[in-house]
This record gives structure tokens, C-alpha cells and sequence, in this order.
């Protein structure tokens, strides 16, 4: 092998990696974030979303043009020259987190889940914080950090950078209606019937519900609740009777296919002993206890599910204890 052959096959040495500061501008940085978000950060989007159409490239092309100029109108707003590292940093490692407990767990980041994930305690986050995070925060968030920090992004005047800006906007919301339109009768089905899918897609769900779940000073939760069952009166008891006990225990995240009383495997000996009553057919309200706790305490139920409505209005627990 000649010199020049040799020169070409040359591994990069230390100094050639710590000189390696390429130059971007800012909306090429966007771009490049929302393909690795689109491609890297959602395995599961990908899985659940292609399940009615397996194999269908143009299916595929069109959930991606949609990712990326959903993500592209996201960061374009949020992204600028001056906070572009940090607020991109922030959003690999919550991508990370994300896609880590989407896949583990199989939960959606709505707004409601969001509202739980804020309200977690330390105990419960410790639990969670196991070593199969590990590889998910160094694949998508360590190692990518490490490359943008290493870039260099190119300095405009503000009247440059905001036409710009504008420019790179349309043509991300143009990018997104395009990718509608590749395959509009297999996304307008994903939309109808899956609706729930594009809490898959991270980081825009974060993005887009972190604002509702923030949203704590609502005046329905500020006034005072609402009374119900007004007329209710315990029933006389015996003078020579004990105090009546009542106890609630709720148990949560309990799965229908899981308890053991439903039949299957017995999750549930000492309960199965007991000799108590299961109601087999039993449905929550969501899959938080944000959404689930207040609604199973309601006289609405799932059916008539109105969230304001609950929030309104006391609870069970106010009837019984006024009933004394």
C-alpha cells in the first residue's frame, strides 16, 4: 500500500477529534435534531403506528415527514442561536427518560401522565431509576450531547435570523401537510382510530402537554366544591352497638388480566381466601390516578365522564362524612 493510500485510511488521532468543531446554522441544527428525534427517540411510536400497516414505505415516509415538521415547527419556535445547546440538551435527556418508560411500561405522555410525573415523590422516582435507563440516557442523550457541544452555530443579524426563522417555519408546516398528504387516508385512520398514538410521539408530547399539566391556577380547582348528596343520613344504629368502621383501601395500577380473582395466574392467594366479593367487569376512567381517583369517587362514572364537572363537586368521602 503506497503513502497516499495509507494517508487515506488514517484513523483519526486525539488532536484531529478535539479540533473536530463543525459550523451550522441554527435551523440546520433544528433539522438534524428532529430527524434523530423522529428516528432514534421513537421506537415506539413507530411499532404501534406501522402495526396496521406493516411494510408500507409510504406509510412509513408519511409518519416521517409528519415527525419531522411537527418537531421542526417545535424547535423552531423554542431554538434560537442563544439557547439552542441548552434547551436541545434538555430535550435528549427527557426524550431519554421518555422513550425509556413509554417502551417499559407501555403508558402514553399525555397531559394527565405528565400531571403524575410532576407529582411523583422522591421514594417513587428512586424505584424507578434502575439500571436499564442506563444504555436508553447514553444512546440518546449522552452521546449526542457530547456531538452538540462540539458544534460551532453561525452568528446572524437579528433582521437575517428572523427571516429566516419565518422561512424554515413554512417550510416545516409545509414539510408536516406534505407528509399528511403522502398517504392521507392511512393517517386520517391512525387519527380516528388511534388517536392516542400521537402521545407516542416525544419530545412534542411533552412539549405540547407540559403546558396543560403546569396549568395548577384554575379557577374551578380555586373555588369552592360544589355539594352533592345533600339528603344522605346514616342510618340509626342500636345504642348499645359499636361505632361503625368503614375502611376504603384503594390499590392502583391493578390490569384486569392481572388480578388474580379474574381467573389466570394467582396474583391474589390471600385475597382468593378471604371469601370477598370481585366484580370482574370493572373499568376505570384513565390510567392515572389523576384522571382515575376523583372520577371512581363521583356520581358520574365513566360513561358521563366530565372533568371540570368532578373537580367541581365534592366527593364520596364529603357525603360520608357529613352523613357522619
Amino acid at each position: 500500500m503506497n503513502a497516499s493510500v495509507q494517508r487515506s485510511f488514517r484513523l483519526p488521532t486525539l488532536a484531529n477529534i478535539r479540533a473536530w468543531r463543525p459550523q451550522l446554522s441554527t435551523e440546520a441544527l433544528i433539522v438534524l435534531t428532529s430527524l434523530f428525534f423522529a428516528v432514534a427517540g421513537n421506537g415506539l411510536f413507530w411499532h404501534s403506528a406501522m402495526a396496521s400497516h406493516p411494510g408500507s414505505l409510504r406509510y412509513a415516509l408519511s409518519l416521517l415527514l409528519l415527525l419531522l415538521g411537527a418537531h421542526g415547527v417545535l424547535l423552531g419556535i423554542l431554538v434560537w442561536r442563544w439557547n439552542a445547546k441548552v434547551v436541545i440538551s434538555v430535550l435528549l435527556l427527557v426524550t431519554a427518560f421518555a422513550a425509556h418508560y413509554m417502551s417499559r411500561y407501555h403508558i402514553y405522555l399525555d397531559a394527565d401522565m405528565l400531571r403524575n410525573v410532576l407529582a411523583t415523590d422522591p421514594k417513587e422516582s428512586r424505584e424507578l431509576m434502575t439500571v436499564s435507563l442506563l444504555w436508553p440516557v447514553l444512546l440518546l442523550a449522552v452521546l449526542p450531547m457530547v456531538v452538540l457541544w462540539r458544534i460551532d452555530l453561525r452568528r446572524r443579524s437579528w433582521g437575517r435570523s428572523l427571516l429566516w426563522r419565518i422561512g424554515f417555519l413554512l417550510v416545516a408546516a409545509a414539510t408536516a401537510l406534505g407528509g399528511a398528504l403522502v398517504s392521507f387516508q392511512d393517517v386520517s385512520a391512525l387519527m380516528r382510530n388511534q388517536r392516542e398514538v400521537r402521545y407516542l410521539a416525544t419530545p412534542a408530547n411533552v412539549l405540547l402537554g407540559l403546558p396543560r399539566a403546569l396549568r395548577g391556577d384554575n379557577p374551578v380547582q380555586r373555588a369552592p366544591k360544589l355539594p352533592i348528596g345533600t339528603d344522605a343520613k346514616a342510618t340509626p344504629r342500636a345504642a348499645t352497638s359499636k361505632p361503625r368502621l368503614l375502611v376504603i383501601v384503594m390499590g392502583e395500577t391493578v390490569r384486569a388480566q392481572n388480578w388474580g380473582l379474574n381467573g389466570g395466574r394467582n396474583t391474589t392467594p390471600e385475597l382468593a381466601q378471604a371469601a370477598v366479593v370481585n366484580f370482574p367487569d370493572m373499568h376505570s376512567c384513565g390510567t392515572s390516578t389523576e384522571v382515575s381517583l376523583p372520577c371512581l369517587f363521583s356520581p358520574w362514572g365513566r360513561h358521563e365522564y366530565d372533568e371540570k364537572k368532578i373537580r367541581a363537586h365534592q366527593s364520596l368521602l364529603h357525603v360520608l362524612n357529613r352523613a357522619g
